[in-house]
């Protein structure tokens, strides 16, 4: 029918309830990453607990990877990827996939480092790409 369907969101916040979450070990200062770490959001990875805001990043890195063809933080290591989750922008999109700056403009906003300067619901980030199409 020609719709496009979402399969993967790598880990929505509704999993992680089933886990045990105790944040950053205070011995190591380490934490456990759960799902692909591509979409782990910046909170995880500074060992907070995951959020509706979490899904919103994942939903984010999945658009930007059908987008662009890669992840937007795909680096050659994990430590480099956990280091541009929490510190770098993801790179503009190739100025040949002609990507409406309406649709970078959402993309970026559900990437954003800080959970709150996201979109505050996902029916939020819905009603933008709707409102792309009318």
């Amino acid at each position: 029918d020609g719709s496009l369907k979402v399969m993967d969101f790598c880990m929505s916040s509704r999993q992680f309830k089933d886990l045990e979450w105790d944040g950053p070990q205070r011995e190591t200062g380490t934490v456990n990453v759960y799902g692909d770490l591509e979409a782990t959001t910046p909170e995880i990875m500074k060992g907070k607990h995951p959020s509706k805001a979490s899904d919103i990043y994942a939903v984010g890195s999945a658009l930007y990877e059908a987008l662009a063809g890669k992840p937007p933080f795909e680096r050659e290591s994990d430590i480099q990827t956990v280091f541009a989750h929490l510190h770098d922008e993801p790179e503009s999109f190739d100025e040949r996939l002609e990507i409406p700056e309406s649709l970078t403009e959402v993309v970026i906003k559900a990437l954003a480092k800080e959970p709150e300067q996201r979109f505050e619901s996902a029916a939020a980030m819905a009603n933008a790409l709707k409102n792309l199409h009318d």
